[in-house]
């Protein structure tokens, strides 16, 4: 059966970072001086993430475009090659002198929880809706395209990318940050966005109301959805608590997959990419039996926690298509 899907086109954060492990489980405190374990954990940005998995599962038979900008700097020219490696076509991935390639803090806690500090101020932050544009410009998307605006660069870029994608007949993938939702709400991001992915977090940012029961509150955050676009679908992640897929008036969760953690950085990227290539290989987004794309999701999330890097660099092809083909047959 053909792919209903044969090329993707993203923008979003490309960056590196460090991760620091803490001792207690004590959050940190707006005054505190504390020492942590410097590990040798590689963290990686949005974006890249995400594509790094749809390109090493179905490229080169899927065509992988990211958008953005790095520094000229080696942390810039290092992971314009990582991403070359791995599959995804980055020749739209400019690099500046005029700021440095994006950098993040991260530190985890024992049981694992992850927060971090990125920098505001990078070469993402230089990517204009205008930059977009003209990225656009050498590419065409039509109705087999999936177009995917991850944070981590302004959102006015990743408006211009839903945008395009929507005149086109993309079918268009974006998640956003807490503090993001007013902005990309007024420029008509919700109205552009066929799958929106969140975590609780931001689910609740968006709905304005924190629900401590998960499914009530993915029903309340895509209820209000729908009241903006009706055909909008969800994604919602609760970490160890597993995510809710919800289409029309149905809502299933997924319960997250048993396995070792080693850090939950990068999960829910995992979990995006994880679904967008269920969908490209034809998984239904709400199967009625059987196995779907965000079972697909949960389960390159899964093998996502067991690294320590933010990007698992064992999921491959046969990571992602013998979970498929033994879900098909059960």
């Amino acid at each position: 059966m053909k792919a209903p899907y044969d090329q993707v086109v993203g923008t979003g954060g490309i960056g590196t970072g460090v991760l620091f492990e803490l001792s207690d489980n004590r959050p940190l405190s707006r005054n505190e001086t504390r020492l942590a374990r410097l590990t040798p954990t590689r963290d990686y940005c949005k974006q890249h993430i995400i594509l790094h998995y749809i390109a090493r599962v179905l490229a080169p038979e899927v065509a992988v475009y990211a958008i953005g900008l790095v520094g000229d700097d080696d942390q810039g020219a290092a992971l314009l090659d990582e991403m070359r490696r791995a599959g995804i076509d980055a020749q739209r991935v400019g690099r500046t002198a005029e700021l440095r390639t994006m950098y993040c803090v991260c530190f985890q806690y024992p049981d694992k929880a992850v927060c971090n500090v990125t920098t505001s101020e990078s070469a993402c932050s230089l990517v204009t809706a205008e930059y977009v544009g003209r990225a656009l410009q050498s590419l065409s998307m039509d109705e087999r395209t999936v177009a995917i605006a991850a944070p981590e660069v302004p959102v006015p870029a990743r408006l211009k990318l839903l945008e395009r994608a929507r005149e086109a007949g993309a079918l268009t993938v974006a998640s956003c940050l807490v503090d993001e939702f007013p902005e990309f709400g007024a420029g008509g991001g919700l109205h552009f966005t066929d799958i929106l992915a969140v975590n609780e977090d931001e689910a609740a940012a968006y709905l304005g109301e924190a629900i401590p029961d998960m499914e009530r509150l993915a029903r309340a955050c895509h209820r209000k959805l729908c009241g903006e676009n009706p055909s909008a679908r969800l994604l919602m992640t609760c970490g160890a608590g597993g995510s809710y897929a919800c289409e029309g008036e149905a809502v299933k969760h997924i319960p997250a997959l048993p396995g070792p953690v080693v850090a939950t950085g990068g999960a829910g990227d995992a979990f995006i990419a994880g679904c967008v290539i269920g969908l490209i290989l034809g998984l239904p987004f709400l199967p009625g039996s059987g196995i779907g794309a965000p079972e697909l999701g949960a389960h390159l999330a899964r093998e996502s926690i067991s690294s320590a890097d933010t990007i698992a660099f064992h999921i491959g092809r046969g990571t992602a298509l013998d979970f498929v083909g033994k879900g098909l047959m059960d």
